[in-house]
């Protein structure tokens, strides 16, 4: 019995650190660890993480393991856990398990705090690993955060936010299918 409870202080730890650093960055508006701050005015646009100039908009496929991030005749394959997959394929078809997992958590942590996703964007690929940003808006303040793509993909499915893909990563990393 004290191993469960040493376990679940320690989940609890875990979030309450991530929710803690995630409105610090929000609150405060400074960069805290990688965490940028912009706040907004009057017009959107003027936010360049908001922009979507060099960026596709791109449709989601799994296999066990495996990501696929389509633009048209191009696709995007990135390799990730299986565990990863499982959990975008239950966002992706809404489905409820008996205990909730991490994104689902997640994601009912920003619906409480009304902080919305406002989109994923998928921008580099260094040493072989790429690179998301998740940008995320609370009141009148965004904020944009590095993440890794697969837990990016797994909270916007949830959320229903756009998955944006680099046009020169597509070019470069991905492979012609039409």
């Amino acid at each position: 019995m004290k191993r469960k409870e040493s376990s679940n202080r320690k989940v609890t730890l875990v979030m309450i650190v991530v929710a803690a650093t995630f409105f610090l960055g929000m609150f405060l508006g400074n960069s805290i660890n990688g965490l940028y701050m912009y706040t907004m005015e009057n017009d959107m646009v003027k936010i360049s993480s908001l922009s979507t100039d060099g960026f596709a908009e791109a449709d989601i496929t799994i296999d066990p393991g495996l990501i696929y991030l389509t633009d048209g005749c191009r696709r995007l394959s990135m390799v990730t856990t299986t565990e990863q997959t499982t959990s975008i394929y239950s966002g992706m078809a809404g489905i409820k398990t008996t205990r909730p997992l991490v994104h689902d958590i997640m994601k009912n942590q920003f619906e409480a705090f009304d902080i919305k996703i406002i989109m994923v964007k998928i921008n580099t690929l260094e040493n072989r690993t790429y690179h998301a940003n998740l940008i995320t808006q609370y009141g009148n303040r965004v904020l944009e955060m590095d993440a890794r793509p697969s837990d990016a993909i797994a909270l916007a499915v949830r959320m229903d936010a756009p998955i944006y893909v680099s046009n020169v990563l597509m070019e470069e990393e991905g492979q012609a299918i039409c």
